[in-house]
C-alpha cells in the first residue's frame, strides 16, 4: 500500500510486511468536485494544494500530527487510478486497510459547526451525503475507532459516542457499531445487504465492488459490465463460501415495479442492493445437522429445499428457505414462490412477488417434502410457435381470373385438399424429416400450365414458390418462369431462405401475370391466392426485368387519380363559374364586402383548381416515364423508388376521392350561403372559419404535398434521360427539392408532435391524413436520395488524398463551403470564377476538408482537379496529368488552358500553396466554370476568396470533435465512459486540437505503444529521447510526431537558409516566444521593451542628479574617500558585468535613438508567412500566438540544448522585463491594463526557468555521482535577473498571488541585502515591496518588523530622503491599523499625510493615497465619519486627474467614499450602490473575479446591499466571495474574518438570530484564540461583540448578554479602550436590560 507523509506530503510505497508494522491513520470522506489526485501529487510543479480537495487532506494531516501518527491513507492520492491492476488491489483490499488502521477520520463535508450547533444531531447525520454512499458502508464498518468530523473540522464525536444515532441512521444495529471486527459475521447475508439497500454509487458496477470486504470475498473488477451483473457476481462469489438461504430472501421494490416493467418470471438472484431493503430481520437457521449444500449449474441453482404446492394454481409452489423472518415477537418462515417451468420437470423460475412469510411455532414448523430442483438463473423464454397451431396457416387456396393457366403439380411441405385449388399443412408424408421446421415454416412450389386457348403465343407456364413464416406470422410467395426444372430443385433453393412480400408481378409477352395473398375473410388459417392476368401492353421483352415489382399498381393508381382528377376539376370549373355569376349579381354591393367574400372562396377555388391540374399533369408523367422504364430490359432505377411511387399514388387516389365528396358537399353549402348573403347581408361573420374551410385548406395541404412527391419523383427519374450539362443540373435541382421537402416535413412533423402532445388543435395541428401523406413525402426523400446516390455525372476525380474514416469535425465548415459555392452564387456574375481559400497551420485538416467536401459533391461536377503547389517538381507532375485528360500539352499553361475552355463546371484544389514566393495569379485558371479552392499557410492568400466569408482560418478542432478524433483514431469502442473522455481531453489539450497530432496520437495507441492513460508519458520520453540524438531527423522516428514537427523543421530550415536581416530576427523572436506564454503575444510587448530601458536611463539621471545636487546642499554630510568608493562598487555591481541575454533586433533597438519599428514587423512578417506564428489581433492590440504544438517544438527541438533553452528562457525574461516599468513609472495610466495583460508570460516564463534548473541540478547530480550532496545552490542571481524578478513580482501581487511574488521578493531582497546592503535605496524599496506582500498575505507581524527595520535603516542613512521614510511610514500605519492599533496608526498616518504635503505638495498622488488611507483609518474609529468622507472626496478628486478614472488606487479610494456613505448619508446609499457597481466591474474586466481587491469590492457592495435592506443580494455576494478567500488567503485573513462578520449582520436583518448567533461565536472565539496573536488585541472585536449582544437580547438571552457585557468591559480595559463608542452602545442597551428585569421583577401580575 502507498502511505502519505503528515509533515512533508511524502508518497512512499509499502510492502504487506512493511505496512503491518507501519502506524497509519486513515481518512473516510466523499469525493466531490475538484478532488486532489495521484498524479497531482507526482507533479513538480506544487499546484494540488489551491484544489478544494486538499482542505481535508491538510486538516487530516494536522490532526494526525496531534494524535502522533506519521502516516496517513487518503483515497484520492493513495491509489494511482490510471493503473486498473492497482486499482483492482486497491478495492479487494480496502477493507483490510481501513481494518488495521489505528484510527479512522470520518470528514462529513455537509456538516458544519454552525449546523451541528443549531440543529438536533440525527437530523444533520441523516441529511449527510457520507451516509448515502456505497463506500462509505465498510468505512464505517471496518475501522477499530473512528471519529467523526465537521465542514470545518469540527469534531462531532466519536463512533461509539454517536452510535445510537447512527444506528438510527443507517439501519445497522449498534452490536456491530460497538463490536468487535467479528461482530458482522454474526448477522445473515440478507441483514447486510440490507445495510446497503439505501446506498448510491456514482460508477454502477461499484455498487457490487464496495461490498466485498463486507463478505470477504473477492473478485476481479469489469467496468462496463453494469451494475446488474456485478452484484450477480458478486452474490455467486458469496455462495462459493456460504450456505445461507437468507441470500434469496429478497423482494422486487416497489420503485423499481414502477420504473421498468417486471415479467412475471425472474431470475434467482437480485439486481441490487435495494431488492434487499425489507431483509433487515430475515436471520439465518444456522443449524449444522439439518443444512443441505446448494451450487450453481448451468441449469441454474440445484438446491434442495422443502416444497409445497400452491393450492390456487397448478405450476405455482412455494420453497420455504433454511431462515426466518421476526415480525415483531413473531417468527416466521421465509417461502419464495416459484413457477414450475415443465409438468413434472425439476426446472422452476421465481416469480416476481413478495416472499411469503409463514408464522412458526415449536409446535407448527415446516413440513413440506424436501425435493432437489433447478431455480433459473435467468429466464429464456421457449420457442412460442411450437405451442399450438390455432392461429397457424393452415391452408392456401388458389383463385385464378381469368382462367388463362391450370394447376398442374405442386412439391413441398403440403397435401391437397377436398378442395382441388386447395393446398394444406402440415403434411402426412416423411418431409418433416427433411424440413425439421415444416410444421411452423412451410413452403410449396406450384406449377401452372398454359391452357390451349386463343391466349396461345401470348402466355407461357411459370412456377409460383408460395410460403408461411410461423416465426413472424407472414404468408409470401414468388414468382418466376418455368424452364423445364425440376420443382424439387426450385424447392430446395428457397426452403432455407428468407422472403418477404404478398404480392408479385412477372412480365408474360404482353401480358403481366400477377399474384396476391390475403387471409379468407370468412375463414382462420386459410389465406387465398389470387392469380391474375393483364392484357394491353406493348411487346417487351421477354427477360423477366422487375419479375417482383408490381406495375398493375403503378398504372392502376395513376388511371384512379387521373379520373378522379377529372371530375375534381369539372366540379371546381362549375363553382369558378357559379361564383362568378354571383359576383356579377352582387351589382353595387361594397367592394369591401366582396373582396372578402372572393378572398375566402373565389380565389381558394382558383387554386384548387390550378393544384389539382398540375397533380394530374405530374401523374400522367409518371405513367409515361414507367411505362418506358417496363419496356426497357435493364433499368438503373431502383424497385424499390416504384414501389415507393406506387404506395404514394394509393394514398393519393384515396387524398383525391375524399376531395371530391367533401367538394360535393361544399357546393351546395356555398350556394346557400350566397343565397343568404343576398337576403341577410349583415348576418354573416366573414372572419368566421368554419370546419369545412378548415377541411378544405387541410386537403389542400395533402394535395400540395403529393404535388410535391409526384415533382421530385419526375426529376429522380429524369436524371437519367439527359447529357452531362443537364444531368448537373437536374442534380442541384433535385438537391434544391430535397432540401426544400425536408424543411417541410420538418416544418409539419413539429405542428403534428404538439397535437399529439395534448396541443389545441390549431391552423398548424394536421390531422391523419395529412401525417399519411407527411409520411409519404418523408419515404420519397429517402428513396430520392439513394437513387441519387446511384449514379453520378462526375467524369473525373482526381484529389490530393483519400477522406479518413475517421474525418471528424468541421461539418460546419462544410456547410459553409457548400452554401458559398451553390446557395450564394446569385449574388456573384455567371462571369466570375468562384474561390475560396482555407487557411492554416500544417496539419490542421485543410487537405481533408477540401477532399471530404469535392467527395461529397462530386455529382455537382464533371471534374474534380488537384494541382501541388509544395515545390516545383510536384506541381510539373499534377499539372501534367491534368494536361493529359484534356489532350494538351503536358505543362502549366496546357493545363490552364484546356482548364479555362471546358464548358462544364469542374473543381480545382490548389493544395499546399505555402511559399511567399507563389503568384497565385498564375494558378488560377480564367472562364466562368470553374470553382477553385486554396489550401496555404501564407495569410496573404487570404485575398484571393471571393464568395462567402472568403477564407477560413483553421487552427485546431473544437473539444468534443477533438476527443472523438483521438479516440475513434484510437479505437476504442463506444461508448466512451467519464474516465475515457476527460483522458482524452487531456491529451487534446496538450497537443492544442491539432488534427494530424490527434490522429497519430491515436495511432500510436491503437498500435499497442502506450494506452490512452500512459500517453502524455510516452509522448514526453520520446521527446526527451530524441532531443539527446545526434544526427536526429523527424522523419527517421515514429509516426507519433514525425509528419508534424517536421513540416515545423521544414519551415526554420527555409528560414536558416535566408541569409537577410529578417530572417535572422525573426528566428531569434521565435526562440524568444517559445519561452512567453503561446497566446496573445502582443506587439507592444517588443515595442515597449524598446522604449522602456530608455525611459528608466533617463529617469535614474534625473534622480541621480538630484541627489548630487541635494548632497552639495548638504555640506555637513560630505563624504569621505571610503564612502564613495562604496557607493563606485555598489553602482559596478548594480549595473551588472555582462550585458543582459537579448535578441538583436531588441538589443539594437535600444541603443539607438531613432529605432524604427518596421524591422520588427519584417521578422515577424517572416514567421507569419509560413505559420510559425499567426497574426490574430483583437480590439485592445495587434498580437500573435503559435499553436501549443509549435510552442512546444521551438522549446524542444533536437537542435535546442539545455543550455540553449536556459540561454533563451532568460532572453525571453529579460523582454518580457524590459516591457514592465516599476513605480513610480509604473503608476502611469496604461501600465497597469498591461500589467494584467502580461501575467500568463510571466508566469510561463518562470515555470520554464524553474523546469530548466531543476534538469540542470539533475544532471549534474548524475554527473557527480551519489555522492554529491542533496543541496544545491540556486542559480546565480544578477542585477539583471534581480531586476526582472522584482517586476514579475510586482505583476504577481496585482493580480492577487501574493504566495508566488513572495517567492520571489525573497530572492532579491537576499540578493540585494548581500550585495549592496540595506543601506541602498533599492533594497529598501525591495524590502518595502515584499512587507506589503506579507500584508496581503494576512502575516502582519512579519510587514511590521519588516517595516520597522526599513525604517530604521533609512534614518541612519545621511542621503535618504525624507518622501522615502514618509512612504514607509505610511505603510507601516496600514500595517498596524489591521492589527487593531488604530488610534497609533492614525497619529502615525497624519503625520504621513502631513509630511508629505510639504514635502511633494497637496495634489501629489502620494499624498493622495495617503489622505485616503487616512480617512479609511478615521472612519474605522467610528468618531468622526465627516472627516472620513472629506478626506475620501479629495483623494477621488486629485486621483482621477493624477493617475486616470480607472486606476486600481482611484477606483480604491472610490470605493472607500461610497462605502462611507452608509453611516451618514442614508438618502445618497443608491448613488453609493451605483459608484460601487462600476467599481467591482472594472475590478473584474482588469483584475479577475478572484483577484484581493475584485474579492474586497464585492464585501463592499453587500454592505451597501445590505445597507439599502437588499438583503438576498447581500448575502449572495457575501457567499459566493468567502470561499474563494478561504481558497486562496485562508481562513485567518482578516478579508475573510470580516466577510463572516458582514454575512452576520445580514442574517440578523433577516431575522435568522440562530444562523448569526453561531457565526459571530465563531468570530468571537476566534478572536480570542493566538492564531494570529494580533487578533486577541483587535478592536473589531467590539464590532462582533455588539451584534452578538444584539442576537442575545432579541432571543431573550439574558445572562449570555450580562456575561458578554463584562467580558467587552474587560476586553475594552486591556486596550486602553474604555471609552470605545461601541462599548457605550452596550452599556446602553445593557442597562435598558436591567431595567426590563427589575420592572419583571416588581410587576405583581408577573
Amino acid at each position: 500500500m502507498r502511505l502519505l507523509h503528515t509533515r512533508t506530503c511524502e508518497l512512499r510505497e509499502f510492502v504487506e510486511n512493511e505496512a503491518n508494522k507501519v502506524e497509519y491513520a486513515i481518512l473516510s470522506h466523499t469525493w466531490d468536485q475538484d478532488e486532489v489526485s495521484f498524479q497531482d501529487m507526482q507533479s513538480w510543479m506544487v499546484r494540488y494544494t489551491r484544489k478544494l480537495g486538499w482542505k481535508k487532506i491538510d486538516y487530516c494531516c494536522q490532526q494526525a500530527r496531534q494524535d502522533g501518527i506519521e502516516w496517513i491513507w487518503v483515497d484520492t492520492v493513495c491509489i494511482d487510478k490510471s493503473s486498473s491492476a492497482e486499482l483492482s488491489e486497491a478495492i479487494n483490499s480496502m477493507f483490510a486497510w481501513y481494518r488495521d488502521a489505528k484510527v479512522c477520520y470520518a470528514y462529513l463535508a455537509d456538516i458544519s459547526a454552525v449546523k451541528w450547533s443549531a440543529r438536533d444531531h440525527y437530523s444533520c447525520l441523516q441529511d449527510s451525503r457520507w451516509f448515502s454512499r456505497g463506500w462509505t458502508l465498510q468505512e464505517l464498518l471496518a475501522p477499530q475507532r473512528m471519529i467523526l468530523y465537521g465542514t470545518d473540522w469540527n469534531q462531532l464525536g466519536t463512533r461509539d459516542e454517536l452510535s445510537d444515532l447512527i444506528s438510527k441512521v443507517s439501519g445497522i444495529q449498534v452490536s456491530v457499531l460497538t463490536g468487535d471486527e467479528n461482530e458482522i459475521n454474526n448477522f445473515s447475508i440478507a441483514q447486510r445487504m440490507c445495510w446497503a439497500s439505501k446506498r448510491e454509487t456514482t460508477r454502477s458496477e461499484d455498487i457490487a465492488y464496495c461490498l466485498l470486504g463486507l463478505f470477504d470475498v473477492n473478485m476481479p473488477l469489469l467496468y462496463g459490465e453494469g451494475g446488474k451483473k456485478a452484484f450477480i457476481r458478486l452474490q455467486e462469489e458469496i455462495m462459493k463460501n456460504s450456505d445461507d438461504h437468507t441470500l434469496f430472501a429478497w423482494n422486487v421494490p416497489g420503485e423499481v415495479e414502477s420504473h421498468k416493467r417486471v415479467v412475471k418470471e425472474v431470475g434467482l438472484l437480485a439486481e441490487h442492493p435495494v431488492f434487499f431493503r425489507s431483509s433487515k430481520d430475515v436471520l439465518a437457521f444456522r443449524r449444522w445437522d439439518v443444512s443441505d449444500t446448494f451450487s450453481m449449474t448451468n441449469k441454474g441453482l440445484r438446491i434442495t429445499v422443502p416444497l409445497a404446492a400452491d393450492a390456487n394454481s397448478h405450476d405455482e409452489w412455494i420453497a420455504y428457505l433454511d431462515c426466518h423472518q421476526l415480525k415483531g415477537e413473531q417468527r416466521c418462515a421465509v417461502g419464495i414462490p416459484l413457477k414450475q417451468l415443465s409438468k413434472d420437470g425439476d426446472q422452476f423460475a421465481r416469480v416476481a412477488q413478495a416472499t411469503l412469510d409463514i408464522p412458526l411455532s415449536l409446535e407448527h414448523e415446516v413440513t413440506a417434502q424436501k425435493r432437489a430442483i433447478y431455480i433459473r438463473k435467468e429466464i429464456i423464454k421457449p420457442d412460442e410457435t411450437f405451442k399450438g397451431d390455432i392461429h397457424r396457416l393452415r391452408e392456401f387456396r388458389l383463385v385464378q381470373s381469368p382462367q388463362t393457366h391450370d394447376f398442374v403439380d405442386k412439391y413441398g411441405s403440403a397435401r391437397q385438399s377436398s378442395n382441388s385449388r386447395g393446398l394444406l399443412a402440415p403434411p402426412e408424408t416423411t418431409l418433416y424429416w427433411i424440413d425439421p421446421l415444416a410444421w411452423v415454416n412451410w413452403r410449396v412450389v406450384c406449377l401452372f400450365e398454359e391452357k390451349e386457348s386463343v391466349y396461345r403465343a401470348r402466355t407461357s407456364s411459370f412456377i409460383v414458390v408460395l410460403g408461411y413464416d410461423g416465426d413472424e406470422g407472414k404468408a409470401w410467395c414468388v414468382i418466376e418462369p418455368y424452364n423445364d426444372q425440376s420443382l424439387r430443385d426450385v424447392w430446395d433453393e428457397v426452403r432455407r431462405g428468407k422472403f418477404d412480400g404478398a404480392s408479385k408481378v412477372l412480365l408474360q409477352g404482353r401480358s403481366v401475370v400477377r399474384v396476391t395473398m390475403q387471409p379468407a375473410v370468412e375463414e382462420s388459417g386459410v389465406f387465398e391466392v389470387h392469380v391474375h392476368c393483364n392484357y394491353g401492353l406493348e411487346d417487351s421483352s421477354d427477360d423477366g426485368t422487375l419479375r417482383n415489382l408490381d406495375p398493375l399498381s403503378i398504372f392502376s393508381g395513376t388511371d384512379a387519380v387521373a379520373d378522379i382528377c377529372i371530375q375534381v376539376v369539372k366540379r371546381l370549373e362549375d363553382m369558378d363559374a357559379s361564383t362568378s355569376a354571383f359576383k356579377l349579381d352582387m351589382g353595387t354591393r361594397s367592394r369591401a364586402f366582396e373582396e372578402s367574400i372572393f378572398i375566402q372562396i373565389y380565389n381558394g377555388i382558383r387554386a384548387f383548381t390550378k393544384e389539382i391540374k398540375v397533380l394530374g399533369a405530374a401523374n400522367k408523367a409518371i405513367q409515361v416515364v414507367f411505362h418506358q422504364e417496363i419496356l426497357n430490359s435493364r433499368s438503373s432505377i431502383p424497385e424499390e423508388f416504384w414501389k415507393q411511387i406506387a404506395d404514394s399514388l394509393k394514398n393519393c387516389c384515396k387524398a383525391v376521392e375524399e376531395l371530391q365528396a367533401l367538394l360535393e358537399d361544399f357546393y351546395f353549402m356555398t350556394l346557400n350561403r350566397f343565397h343568404d348573403l343576398t337576403l341577410r347581408p349583415n348576418t354573416l361573420n366573414l372572419k368566421e372559419k368554419t370546419p369545412e374551410t378548415q377541411e378544405l385548406n387541410q386537403f389542400l395541404d395533402n394535395i400540395l404535398i403529393y404535388h410535391k412527391i409526384l415533382h421530385m419523383s419526375l426529376l429522380t427519374t429524369s436524371r437519367y434521360e439527359n447529357g452531362n450539362d443537364d444531368t448537373v443540373r437536374s442534380y442541384d435541382d433535385l438537391s434544391r427539392e430535397v432540401k426544400a421537402a425536408q424543411s417541410l416535413i420538418s416544418t409539419m412533423s413539429e405542428a403534428s408532435q404538439q397535437f399529439e402532445n395534448g396541443a389545441a388543435m390549431n391552423d398548424t395541428a394536421y390531422n391523419l391524413k395529412t401525417l399519411i401523406a407527411i409520411n409519404d413525402l418523408s419515404k420519397c426523400v429517402d428513396a430520392a436520395i439513394k437513387v441519387m446516390n446511384l449514379e453520378t455525372s462526375n467524369t473525373h476525380f482526381f484529389i490530393p488524398q483519400a477522406v479518413s474514416p475517421i474525418f471528424t469535425g468541421q461539418s460546419d465548415l462544410s456547410a459553409q463551403l457548400e452554401e458559398s459555392f451553390f446557395e450564394a452564387s446569385a449574388t456573384l456574375q455567371d462571369d466570375v470564377q468562384r474561390r475560396f481559400v482555407v487557411y492554416g497551420i500544417g496539419g490542421s485538416g485543410k487537405t481533408q476538408l477540401c477532399c471530404k467536401f469535392a467527395y461529397e459533391h462530386r455529382q455537382r461536377y464533371w471534374g474534380v482537379f488537384w494541382i501541388d503547389l509544395s515545390s516545383s517538381g510536384s506541381t510539373s507532375s499534377t499539372c501534367a496529368q491534368i494536361a493529359k485528360i484534356g489532350g494538351v500539352e503536358p505543362t502549366l499553361s496546357g493545363a490552364m488552358h484546356w482548364l479555362s475552355n471546358l464548358r462544364r463546371r469542374y473543381l480545382l484544389i490548389l493544395d499546399n500553396a505555402d511559399d511567399p514566393a507563389i503568384s497565385l495569379d498564375d494558378y488560377l485558371p480564367p472562364g466562368n466554370k470553374g470553382h477553385v479552392i486554396v489550401t496555404t499557410r501564407n495569410p496573404t492568400h487570404k485575398i484571393h476568396g471571393n464568395i462567402g466569408c472568403r477564407y477560413f482560418e483553421l487552427y485546431g478542432l473544437n473539444a468534443d470533435d477533438a476527443n472523438s478524433l483521438i479516440l475513434k483514431a484510437a479505437g476504442l469502442p463506444l461508448p466512451w465512459d467519464d474516465h475515457v473522455e476527460s483522458k482524452a481531453t487531456i491529451i487534446a489539450e496538450a497537443l492544442g486540437r491539432h488534427p494530424l497530432a490527434l490522429n497519430q496520437a491515436g495511432s500510436t495507441i491503437r498500435n499497442g505503444l502506450c494506452t490512452l492513460d500512459e500517453y502524455l508519458a510516452f509522448y514526453t520520453r520520446t521527446m526527451q529521447r530524441s532531443r539527446y540524438r545526434r544526427g536526429f531527423r523527424f522523419e527517421e522516428t515514429h509516426e507519433m510526431y514525425g509528419s508534424i514537427f517536421t513540416s515545423f523543421e521544414i519551415c526554420y530550415s527555409d528560414l536558416t537558409s535566408k541569409d537577410t536581416l529578417a530572417a535572422r530576427d525573426a528566428i531569434q523572436l521565435l526562440k524568444v516566444f517559445a519561452f512567453f506564454h503561446h497566446e496573445n503575444i502582443r506587439f507592444d510587448i517588443l515595442e515597449r521593451a524598446i522604449r522602456n530601458p530608455t525611459r528608466e536611463r533617463e529617469h535614474q539621471d534625473i534622480s541621480e542628479e538630484k541627489a548630487r545636487l541635494k548632497n552639495i546642499r548638504r555640506s555637513s554630510a560630505r563624504q569621505g574617500w571610503s564612502r564613495t568608493l562604496q557607493n563606485a562598487r555598489r553602482a559596478l555591481v548594480l549595473a551588472g558585468l555582462t550585458p543582459p541575454v537579448l535578441p538583436d533586433v531588441i538589443r539594437d533597438g535600444q541603443s539607438s535613438n531613432d529605432f524604427d519599428t518596421d524591422r520588427l514587423r519584417f521578422a515577424l512578417k517572416e514567421l507569419v508567412q509560413l505559420s510559425l506564428i499567426i497574426r490574430k489581433d483583437t480590439q485592445e492590440s495587434e498580437s500573435y500566438f503559435l499553436h501549443p504544438l509549435a510552442h512546444r517544438w521551438v522549446r524542444e527541438r533536437p537542435g535546442m540544448s539545455l543550455a540553449e533553452q536556459a540561454l533563451w528562457a532568460e532572453a525571453a525574461a529579460n523582454v518580457l522585463s524590459d516591457s514592465l516599468l516599476l513605480p513610480p513609472l509604473g503608476s502611469v495610466p496604461g501600465e497597469e491594463v498591461f500589467s494584467i495583460a502580461v501575467l500568463p508570460h510571466v508566469q510561463h516564463i518562470l515555470a520554464c526557468l524553474e523546469s530548466i534548473r531543476g534538469r540542470m541540478l539533475e544532471s549534474k547530480r548524475v554527473e557527480r555521482g551519489p555522492f554529491w550532496p542533496s543541496y544545491q545552490p540556486p542559480f546565480m542571481m544578477s542585477s539583471t535577473r534581480a531586476v526582472s524578478r522584482m517586476k514579475f513580482s510586482f505583476v504577481l501581487a496585482h493580480a492577487g498571488l501574493f504566495s508566488e511574488a513572495e517567492r520571489l521578493q525573497v530572492d532579491v531582497k537576499d540578493h540585494a541585502l548581500k550585495v549592496v546592503g540595506i543601506e541602498h535605496e533599492t533594497t529598501r524599496r525591495i524590502m518595502r515591496a515584499l512587507a506589503n506582500t506579507y500584508s496581503n498575505l494576512g502575516r502582519l507581524e512579519q510587514a511590521e518588523s519588516m517595516l520597522t527595520r526599513i525604517l530604521e535603516a533609512s534614518e541612519t542613512v545621511v542621503d535618504s530622503e525624507d518622501h522615502e521614510r514618509l512612504l514607509i511610514k505610511s505603510a507601516l500605519a496600514e500595517t498596524i491599523f489591521i492589527q487593531g492599533r488604530q488610534s497609533e496608526a492614525r497619529s502615525l498616518q497624519g503625520e504621513v499625510v502631513k509630511g508629505l504635503t510639504n514635502v511633494k505638495g497637496r495634489r501629489h498622488e502620494d499624498t493622495l493615497i495617503a489622505i485616503d488611507n487616512l480617512g479609511f483609518i478615521v472612519r474605522h474609529l467610528r468618531e468622526e465619519f465627516k472627516e472620513a468622507q472629506s478626506l475620501h472626496y479629495e483623494a477621488v478628486e486629485g486621483l482621477e486627474v493624477t493617475l486616470g478614472l480607472e486606476h486600481s488606487t482611484t477606483l480604491r479610494a472610490k470605493e472607500n467614499l461610497a462605502v462611507v456613505a452608509i453611516h451618514i448619508q442614508r438618502e445618497d446609499l443608491k448613488a453609493s450602490a451605483t459608484v460601487m457597481d462600476l467599481v467591482l466591474e472594472r475590478r473584474r474586466v482588469m483584475m479577475g473575479q478572484e483577484n484581493p481587491s475584485t474579492l474586497i469590492s464585492m464585501l463592499n457592495k453587500a454592505k451597501i446591499k445590505c445597507a439599502l435592506n437588499e438583503l438576498d443580494e447581500a448575502e449572495e455576494l457575501i457567499t459566493s466571495m468567502l470561499p474563494v478567500v478561504e481558497r486562496n488567503l485562508g481562513s485567518d485573513h482578516h478579508i475573510f474574518l470580516m466577510g463572516r462578520y458582514s454575512l452576520a449582520k445580514v442574517l440578523s436583518k433577516k431575522k435568522q438570530w440562530q444562523e448569526a448567533e453561531h457565526i459571530l461565536l465563531y468570530l468571537h472565539h476566534h478572536f480570542r484564540s493566538t492564531r494570529p496573536p494580533w487578533l486577541i488585541r483587535h478592536p473589531d472585536r467590539l464590532l462582533i461583540m455588539k451584534e452578538l449582544f444584539k442576537c442575545y437580547k432579541i432571543q431573550g438571552k439574558k445572562e449570555a448578554c450580562l456575561d458578554l457585557y463584562n467580558e467587552v468591559l474587560v476586553f475594552c480595559k486591556r486596550i486602553n479602550k474604555e471609552g470605545h463608542p461601541i462599548a457605550k452602545e452596550i452599556a446602553i442597551e445593557r442597562e435598558k436590560l436591567v431595567e426590563e428585569e427589575v420592572q419583571m421583577t416588581h410587576d405583581p401580575e408577573e
